[in-house]
């Protein structure tokens, strides 16, 4: 019989979607009570079924919030689990895999622009793409 712990870890480590690890900074909100405004917090990686967020945030399971992604604006969600300060959720409707793939590459040019001996531009917020 699997301890509980690492029946999670298990259960978290079979993914319906491939993730990719992005690290980058967003903005992210609680949209159960009681709502927040949109803070910043680091999305560690992302799916077209859902994401992994770093944030000071308190959340528990089955919150609703919302993440900003590139492309495509303020993205609604539930939370699946939180530990500490890493919080997963699923979206609330899947990200069309045109949709995911122009997100990616959205991401994949901020982190290009921010790196500093590649461009001598102040790269813009994540946010604002």
């Amino acid at each position: 019989m699997a301890w509980p712990i690492a029946r999670q870890i298990n259960d978290i480590d079979q993914r319906r979607a491939d993730r990719k690890e992005i690290g980058v900074p967003t903005l992210f909100r609680r949209r159960s009570p009681p709502i927040t405004r949109p803070e910043p917090a680091t999305l560690v990686n992302l799916s077209r079924l859902g994401f992994l967020v770093r944030t000071d945030m308190v959340i528990i399971d089955g919150a609703l919030v919302s993440v900003e992604l590139p492309m495509l604006g303020e993205v609604r969600a539930r939370t699946v689990w939180s530990m500490g300060e890493e919080v997963g959720a699923e979206f609330l409707a899947p990200i069309p895999q045109m949709q995911f793939e122009n997100v990616i590459a959205a991401i994949e040019r901020h982190q290009e622009a921010a790196q500093p001996e590649r461009s001598s531009s102040t790269p813009e917020s994540l946010s604002n793409r």
